[in-house]
């Protein structure tokens, strides 16, 4: 049975890069193994913080919440890392005053490191209220067997999600490179063209080639960081005037829309108050959306901005977008505090409209219309971004076809915001 039940495991590790399938085999196996009534398989990383934890007939709260085990049995693994193995816990010195053991009567507990490189990746916990048997203890080396497989199996999975997320992080910096460089190229043309232009306008359009250039230093300087791996695409949450930045925005952008015979227009409902966001992460939001709805604008139309507290159930009809491949899976996000208000903005233009089949893939990678196959050539990430960027400032984000025919984009963002450390969330959540 042991053997057949390795071969089984073998299979499934080496078929599969999901780190959380791959845990949940490995719980399910040990717990079959060992005749285990809990069990808990906790991944950490090289501080030694959870990262991801599967259970059987265990609760665990989530991160920031302690494990429901013996944390100094947990430590203990993971400090020595050698395996804790009790025979009898209602005799045992050590565990024997634990009141969870009395509680629940428990007998066999075991604590097995699974180690990698020399270094302590996950630990494996299980415990039954039978004392162990020698067929038991002989199953602790097949056990053993099985957490090599496991070992190898997350390097593995965790590798491949850095290089997939390498790949990711690559392909939207390349993407955001455009909107910069566009307008710092139609705003140099510009300058060209009007030589007589006043002072003031002069000093505008400087300034809006100023603004390219620094976008795009923190784009070379994100692509820096993410050839060291760091990944970390955002600084710390600050307050955004967020009618400000729309009216910077729609100043900046003019040059594109003009070029495209297209105008903005920015409508603000009431006084908006501050949001506490990454701001960097909101330029590309609006970078992405305001770009596209030119790019797609019928000409003669104008590209319709609007920003205003959130309408209760205003929600409900949103189309929830598909989760992408984890753009900010290694660094700090938000989360919306409680009781906070919630602002909205819309992104409208008049178009050849959005086909009901491309809705419900929108925001998924390479998702294009038929549009894309004249003028308009689009890698499909400008989306996946758009995306990726408001789950991680704690908002939503949909589309739906305009009233005017054309495409309504919108996207909601919590004006008080709580920051969820990349150390204590969950992996691939």
């Amino acid at each position: 049975m042991d053997e057949r039940l390795l071969i089984e495991v073998a299979l499934h590790l080496g078929g599969t890069l999901d780190l959380g399938s791959l845990l949940r085999r490995v719980v399910d196996s040990a717990v079959k193994l060992l005749n285990a009534e809990r069990a808990l398989l906790a991944l950490v990383d090289d501080a030694g913080r959870l990262e991801q934890v599967v259970t059987h007939n265990l609760t665990w709260e989530g991160p920031g919440t302690p494990l429901p085990i013996s944390h100094g049995l947990f430590e203990e693994v993971l400090r020595r890392g050698a395996p804790v193995f009790v025979n009898n816990a209602a005799v045992d010195a050590q565990f024997s005053r634990n009141a969870s053991v009395r509680a629940l009567g428990l007998r066999m507990i075991l604590g097995m490191p699974v180690v990698s490189r020399g270094r302590v990746v996950a630990v494996l916990y299980t415990d039954s209220r039978i004392a162990a048997t020698t067929e038991r203890g002989l199953r602790l080396e097949t056990l053993r067997a099985l957490v090599a497989m496991t070992a190898t199996a997350v390097e593995n999975a965790r590798l491949f999600e850095e290089q997939e997320q390498r790949a990711y992080l690559l392909a939207h910096m390349v993407h955001d490179l455009r909107t910069p460089l566009s307008i710092i190229r139609l705003s140099a043309q510009e300058l060209l063209r009007s030589p007589e232009t006043d002072r003031e306008t002069r000093e505008e359009i400087v300034q809006d080639i100023t603004d390219g250039v620094r976008r795009l230093e923190l784009l070379i300087d994100s692509s820096m960081a993410l050839a060291r791996m760091k990944a970390n695409l955002g600084d710390a949450p600050v307050d955004v005037d967020l009618a400000g930045l729309l009216r910077d925005h729609a100043r900046r952008l003019k040059p594109l829309a003009t070029a495209r015979s297209t105008r903005i227009e920015v409508t603000l409902q009431g006084d908006l108050p501050p949001l506490r966001t990454y701001r960097e992460r909101l330029e590309a939001v609006l970078d992405n959306l305001v770009f596209n709805a030119i790019k797609y604008a019928t000409p003669n139309t104008a590209i319709r901005v609007s920003a205003g507290p959130l309408q209760p159930g205003a929600l409900a009809d949103s189309r929830p977008s598909t989760p992408g491949p984890g753009l900010f899976l290694q660094s700090d996000t938000l989360s919306p505090a409680r009781g906070t208000a919630f602002l909205a903005v819309t992104v409208e233009n008049a178009c050849a409209g959005l086909p009901e089949e491309l809705l419900a893939r929108l925001f998924q990678p390479f998702a294009r219309g038929d549009g894309n196959a004249s003028e308009h050539r689009s890698n499909g990430f400008g989306l996946v971004i758009v995306a990726e960027c408001v789950r991680s400032m704690g908002g939503s984000v949909w589309a739906t076809p305009a009233e005017s025919g054309g495409a309504c984009f919108t996207f909601t963002l919590p004006v008080e915001s709580l920051v969820v450390s990349a150390s204590l969330r969950p992996l691939g959540s």
